[in-house]
Formats: C-alpha cells, structure tokens, sequence
C-alpha cells in the first residue's frame, strides 16, 4: 500500500471520530513517519508554544529516560532549589542538552515539555494479523488502526480479534475511510518517561522531514549553562 493511500487515511479519520479522541481535532495535523519499525501516518496536536521556543534554540530531542524521569518531577516554568534535588539527580539533569533546563542562582527551571500530542497512529498491512501486531506497537501510547487494502474475507475472526486489543481497523474507498471495526478510545492513566520519549521521536521525524509542519527558522546558538 502507497503513502499515499495512508496519507488519505489519515487525512480522513483527522476529520472523523477514527481518532477515538473525545477532544476537538479542529487544531490536529498529520504526519508520516517511521517509528518502531513501520510508516505511520499520525494524527497529532503540537504544543505551539514549545515548538516555537525549541525553533529558535539549538535543542536536542530528548530521549535519554533517565533524564525525562527527572524532568517530570520537575514543575514546568518553576524555580527548584538545588538542595532539593539529589546528587544522583543533579548528576542526570547534566546530560540535559541546553534549552531543557536554565540555571538560576541556585535554582533549575525546567523549560522542556512534550512538543506533541498523538491522537491516532494507522498502520498498513495486506494481512490483518500483521496488521495488529504492528499497531501493538503503539498501543501505550495512542489509539491505533490498521489500514487494510480490501476487506477481508474473514471479518468475523478480525472483528474479535481487533476489538479485544481495541485496534481499529479500515479500508480506503477512494477517499472515503470505510471504518470496519471502530477503535478503543485511548486512556492515558499517568504519564511516563517512556511517553514523554514517544513525544520525542514523533517531533524529531516530523521536523526532520518536514511534514505536515511550516518551515522553521535555523536555529540560533545558546550558551551552554553549566549544572552546579
């Protein structure tokens, strides 16, 4: 199946409830990436604020767990004391590149959040099964559909199957998205590193390629701050 078939897809449940999103998509955009082995068009929603300021600085992704880990028991924007941190941590928030966090005194403030926000990740597959097993592949972090050519000739077995692992599952008609087994709404119960990394990688693809996402200035050099 063609990106550009997917590219469709996607365009498609943007405007539907395929997303299993119960928030507004007005705002959403749409993207194809390689992640986890696959292409996958996304739905997502950017945090303009955050993709402005790591625009106009010369900011690394972050995918360095350990450092996430830290990073979330940080408040955003907020002034923490050294003191309150310890050593280990101190030692961890060095690796950060610069823009993540500002040195204050004596004090950290945390400037980085996730840059994004996936609704739904499509997958392509000519075999239903392969189909799921791909989407599995994002299933901590959004919901997911498979994007099949035809439908298949045991839907019964698919439906079963694609709706105990709450994995969507679609045809293209033309342009019209033919929903064969509706998505499970996803639920995120707590945020972790690992999401937070997810957030990462998808931004890190799109700015790269391009995609779905303006031209951004280059980026100008910050001075690199040193952690006490």
């Amino acid at each position: 199946m063609t990106t550009t078939a997917l590219a469709a897809a996607v365009r498609a449940a943007k405007s539907t409830s395929a997303t299993g999103s119960s928030r507004d998509t007005r705002l959403a955009r749409s993207a194809i990436v390689t992640l986890f082995g696959s292409v996958a068009g996304l739905v997502y929603e950017l945090d303009e604020v955050e993709a402005s300021r790591r625009a106009t600085e010369q900011f690394s992704p972050l995918t360095d767990l350990a450092v996430l880990d830290v990073l979330m028991g940080m408040p955003a924007g907020l002034p923490v004391a050294l003191e309150d941190l310890t050593e280990r941590e101190r030692g961890i928030l060095r690796r950060c590149p610069p823009g993540a966090v500002d040195v204050e005194g004596g004090h950290l403030v945390r400037r980085a959040v996730p840059p994004l926000s996936v609704h739904l990740a499509v997958v392509t597959a000519r075999d239903w099964k392969v189909g799921l097993r791909r989407a599995g592949r994002f299933a901590p972090f959004c919901t997911r559909m498979v994007l099949l050519p035809t439908v298949p000739g045991d839907p019964s077995e698919l439906d079963v199957r694609a709706s105990f692992y709450g994995c969507g599952v679609a045809v293209l008609d033309g342009q019209r998205l033919e929903v064969l087994v509706e998505p499970g709404q996803y639920t995120r119960r707590r945020h972790t590193p690992a999401q937070w990394r997810f957030a990462e990688q998808v931004y890190a693809e799109i700015t790269a390629c391009a995609t779905g996402y303006p031209t951004m200035p280059e980026p100008t050099t910050r001075a690199t701050q040193t952690m006490p």
